[in-house]
């Protein structure tokens, strides 16, 4: 583990964007893992707005002592914070890590606000970052991505990635080789790792996707494949496996039909309408929700009933015949 001015320094790269080597990466990542509490409270204090009066509750005296000794470094007197003054988000930092280092931090945070920003992953593994905007992105490997704020905020991508993006005010607009996107606030998959191809897949919210020639708005579980300037639209079958989310799975036991449709629809967003006639249907089963399709078609051989499609990936009926 470096000692405390050199993971510092990592600290100052990593919330003011800078490119680091796959050395300082791993360095800073393993030091995230034995501080993860701490790097936490770091980076609610990035992310709250300059004029804040009410900060995270935080131990201080905890933090120091964690930090001291991952460090191995001789205690430091914690500061005495008055939490009320116009300096208590430098303070709250400085019980995080050194008081120079968070001023280099703010530095670098404001400076930079409307300047250029260049990221890549050169690993064999996935990196989060985060934007100037509180944009969080998760970078897949061998991608690339830059970052301008200004009256819109602009990105442009090689590679891999996905966005939760930060609401605000100014359209948040990414450009790759083969298409553009547009959006206020959501969250969604940016995969354009081949050439002349791309796909945009949404989680939440609402995306806007154009080329040249066409246009399309995508809504949360759907997605476009634009291949050699032909866009296609369809729904995302596959949502845990390709957000790289882990599959739920419900076990029902006796559990009347209308409470299991709830939990389904509580856990996938995907409407399933009762018809009449299923008030005293109850399943026992086990329900892998990576799939609607194998939903539908376990729940209509569990009842003997028909599925109607209403909107495909979003709305389904079941009924007696």
């Amino acid at each position: 583990m470096k000692d405390n001015e050199e993971i510092n320094g990592l600290l100052a790269k990593h919330f003011s964007h800078e490119n680091l080597s796959a050395n300082e990466q791993a360095e800073l990542e393993a030091w995230i893992r034995s501080n993860a509490d701490e790097y936490q409270q770091l980076k609610k204090w990035m992310d709250t707005p300059l004029g804040t009066d009410s900060l995270p509750d935080f131990n201080a005296e905890k933090a120091w002592n964690k930090i001291e000794g991952e460090l191995k470094e001789k205690p430091r007197k914690v500061l005495s914070i008055n939490w009320k003054k116009n300096y208590t988000r430098l303070a709250f930092a400085a019980s995080i890590a050194l008081i120079a280092v968070i001023g280099i931090l703010y530095s670098l945070k404001t400076d930079t606000k409307d300047a250029l920003q260049h990221y890549a992953n050169a690993t064999n593994g996935i990196t989060h970052l985060l934007l100037p905007d509180s944009t969080e992105v998760t970078l897949y490997p061998n991608t690339r991505l830059t970052y301008e704020s200004g009256n819109a905020r602009e990105v442009t991508m090689e590679g891999k990635a996905f966005f939760h993006v930060k609401k605000d005010k100014k359209p948040f607009r990414i450009t790759v080789p083969v298409l553009s996107i547009e959006v206020l606030g959501t969250s969604f998959l940016v995969d354009a790792q081949e050439q002349n191809k791309a796909g945009v897949f949404v989680k939440h919210g609402v995306v806007r996707v154009t080329t040249e020639q066409q246009e399309t708005t995508l809504t949360a579980n759907e997605l476009v494949e634009v291949t050699n300037g032909i866009m296609k639209t369809g729904q995302i079958d596959n949502a845990e496996e390709l957000f790289g989310e882990n599959t739920t799975v419900l076990t029902f036991t006796r559990t009347p039909l209308s409470k299991a449709v709830q939990e389904i629809t509580k856990h996938t967003g995907i409407r399933i309408e009762l018809d009449k006639g299923f008030e005293q249907d109850a399943i026992t089963t086990r329900l892998k929700l990576d799939n609607i399709n194998n939903i539908l078609k376990e729940l209509t051989f569990i009842c003997g009933c028909k599925c109607d499609t209403v909107e495909k990936g979003k709305y389904y009926r079941l009924y007696y015949e």
